[in-house]
């Protein structure tokens, strides 16, 4: 008497944490912990769309992925999908936001001023670009920043942060 066991290939295990953008403009990223799932390529889908050809090493794969939302990410390896409910959100970083009001110089010859209020600018040092030139190293400190300017119009002023520009056009 022959007796013989058929035991199913252990399924795959798809695990997953976002990574959201550092900068404006710019990528995200996936990493994958997967386990049951050979060194080698393969299609990780979700519920609108494929990461195609991500590389699998040691149980693991990163793919770049730009912001949105990520429903229910699977790997299917021969008739075994991943059964797991993986959901990842990557948030972009908003842009930033610029507006400007301008003091006129007391004096005649003297300088006037533009004060700057901001929406997603950290603190730090900045340039501020207008048509015909740019403010530089303006200190923004709490959403804020003034600079001494001559008097004469000052046409499309924007900040830029990473790959984003405020996109008011501020005069």
């Amino acid at each position: 008497d022959i007796d013989i066991t058929l035991h199913d290939p252990a399924a795959p295990v798809l695990a997953a944490t976002g990574t959201d953008p550092l900068n404006c403009g710019e990528d995200g990223s996936i990493s994958f912990t997967l386990t049951n799932v050979p060194d080698g390529t393969y299609d990780i889908e979700y519920a609108t769309g494929t990461f195609t050809g991500v590389a699998v090493t040691g149980g693991s794969a990163t793919v770049v992925a730009p912001a949105g939302f990520y429903e229910n990410l699977n790997i299917t390896l021969g008739a075994c999908t991943s059964v797991e409910d993986v959901d990842i959100t990557i948030t972009p970083v908003d842009a930033p936001t610029l507006a400007a009001a301008g003091t006129n110089p007391v004096n005649c010859g003297d300088d006037g001023s533009i004060a700057f209020t901001m929406t997603n600018v950290p603190d730090g040092i900045y340039d501020i670009v207008y048509a015909t030139g740019t403010f530089t190293a303006v200190a923004v400190t709490g959403g804020t920043a003034t600079v001494i300017a001559p008097a004469g119009f000052y046409e499309n002023l924007s900040i830029t942060l990473g790959l984003c520009t405020s996109v008011e056009d501020v005069d």
